[in-house]
């Protein structure tokens, strides 16, 4: 949990953490076969959610999704099942950082086509650091309506004063949704 911690303090501009999520979403989509079909939604708190606690940022992909075993790998701080070069993100250390800086809880669902159920994991650091050990438990839980194969990336409860992540989240919605939009252009277009 202190490696974990500890990350969150690694430089990063808050448009790189959103795009971190991203990657991983895109990467997803390299399994299917169908990137035509490929969809990945954001979702971005306001100014007046983040300041009043109830802040969540949100990425949603309609990949393949993740067995149990996937997850529990994908969750590992610097596990990566990725190649050296071809994919964009790297779950693992990268998307600890990206997640962490944002937000202090991590939720994390995803599902695929053939399961009836999807998989939830939460990673909420300040507990973690208080139990002492990095052991989260993933439950089984009644698939989302909206979410027949895919994952969901949610980080809420940002950073409060007195830590150096205060406000990460604020910067980047700060931004405002043109900016955070062309930058996104910009950085995918080719992709796309």
């Amino acid at each position: 949990p202190q490696v974990l911690y500890v990350l969150t303090y690694t430089a990063m501009r808050p448009i790189d953490s959103l795009c971190e999520l991203i990657d991983n979403a895109i990467d997803s989509f390299g399994t299917t076969g169908e990137p035509s079909k490929a969809l990945i939604l954001v979702d971005l708190p306001s100014k007046k959610e983040i300041i009043d606690g109830n802040a969540i940022l949100r990425v949603r992909d309609n990949g393949p999704g993740l067995s149990i075993d996937e997850v529990e790998k994908s969750l590992k701080a610097g596990f990566s099942s990725k190649y050296r070069f071809g994919k964009l993100g790297l779950f693992g250390v990268g998307f600890n950082i990206a997640s962490g800086k944002l937000g202090m809880v991590t939720k994390f669902i995803t599902t695929k086509s053939s399961d009836e159920f999807a998989i939830e994991t939460i990673i909420d650091l300040k507990r973690l650091k208080k139990q002492g050990h990095y052991k989260i438990v993933p439950k089984k839980i009644d698939k989302p309506k909206y979410l027949d194969h895919g994952t969901i990336i949610e980080i809420s409860s940002p950073w409060g004063e007195g830590n150096q992540n205060f406000g990460f989240m604020n910067k980047l919605v700060g931004q405002g949704r043109p900016t955070i939009l062309r930058t996104l252009g910009r950085k995918y277009a080719t992709i796309l």
